[in-house]
């Protein structure tokens, strides 16, 4: 169980990692839908590349080089939903609360059981652990955890002013 402490720890280790994530990318989370939505878009067209380029190159160059703008754009999507995936149920608001829960629900299935598929084809295409094998399973494993902050990504409303 949270404590008050625990929370506010949290809370606090939270706003670092938001600063230090926003210093470090090369552009500023998105805070609108539409910016939500178009960094989606590029985190789902950068892992469809990383599978696509590392079984038809069959090199790990393009895991090298894609991989960090992978990490980059995961980074930038728990920023610009606030890191309701991450945060504790008792540091989230109710609208926040359902936003997670919806999810958390039936993405996770699909994206567990597109993970799981991708996982198969490993094991059936396997070159004995080569690149394309290793790109399906970075794939695989960032499609299983990925779906619910991209999923909270596509469906957050952009934030309501208070006057």
């Amino acid at each position: 169980m949270l404590t008050k402490g625990n929370n506010l720890l949290h809370q606090s280790m939270w706003g670092l990692l938001c600063r230090t994530v926003t210093r470090l990318l090369p552009f500023p989370p998105p805070t609108t839908r539409l910016g939500r939505r178009r960094l989606v878009v590029a985190t789902v067209v950068v892992i469809i590349a990383l599978v696509v380029l590392g079984t038809v190159l069959n090199s790990f160059l393009p895991l090298l080089v894609l991989a960090p703008v992978v990490m980059l754009l995961v980074l930038a999507l728990g920023v610009s939903v606030d890191g309701i995936t991450d945060r504790p149920t008792s540091l989230l608001d109710e609208r926040e609360r359902a936003l997670r829960d919806r999810a958390v629900g039936r993405p996770w299935e699909y994206g567990v059981a597109v993970g799981v598929l991708l996982g198969l084809l490993v094991a059936r295409t396997s070159d004995n652990g080569g690149p394309g094998a290793t790109s399906l399973l970075l794939a695989a494993t960032l499609v299983a955890f990925l779906i619910p902050g991209l999923s909270i990504a596509w469906t957050m409303p952009d934030a309501v002013d208070d006057e």
